[in-house]
């Protein structure tokens, strides 16, 4: 059998042990899985990076310096608030007209696509920067953060609400 990968990739596995072999047939093309067994050695950072994610900024701290990136779910904050305008402007016409109903579906898209996408661009350069410097991520504890909300008022559990850092479990 003929494995369709690069050669120098096939030889990186060479000297594993195999543990399982998984086949699938699939639209008349047979696919082959290969579990290795291999120890695995624990990283030992050589230090911490400390991660605070706030809506306008996320802060960088590793010891000696501080570094801060922009995100954007202010920008996206704006994009649902457009859209809650407009169901409260319009509020029983905006499920039934088409126009209204679509832009108020784009609005609320494009604001989960702006969340989605600054988070996983986020996630890689804070993964790149640590990796330079062969640190640990620390992440603040965000555990309780939904019940202390309680009484605040209500911009600021709207804004927490719609945050990456609002549901801890989601992180």
């Amino acid at each position: 059998m003929r494995l369709r990968q690069r050669e120098e990739y096939v030889r990186r596995f060479l000297g594993f042990k195999w543990k399982e072999v998984h086949l699938k047939y699939l639209g008349g093309k047979l696919f082959v899985g290969i579990v290795f067994e291999t120890r695995y050695a624990p990283y030992v950072p050589r230090g911490f990076t400390a991660v605070d994610v706030n809506l306008r900024q996320l802060t960088l701290f590793n010891g000696f310096e501080v570094k801060r990136l922009r995100t954007r779910f202010i920008d996206a904050l704006s994009k649902r608030a457009r859209a809650e305008e407009l169901m409260r402007k319009y509020p029983r016409r905006w499920r039934f007209n088409r126009r209204i109903l679509s832009r108020v579906r784009a609005l609320h898209r494009e604001s989960r696509n702006i969340v989605t996408d600054d988070s996983w661009k986020l996630a890689r350069r804070i993964v790149q920067y640590s990796g330079r410097h062969g640190h640990a991520i620390v992440l603040e504890d965000l555990n309780g953060l939904r019940s202390s909300i309680n009484g605040k008022p209500s911009l600021i559990t709207w804004k927490l609400s719609y945050s990456p850092t609002g549901d801890p479990s989601k992180l």
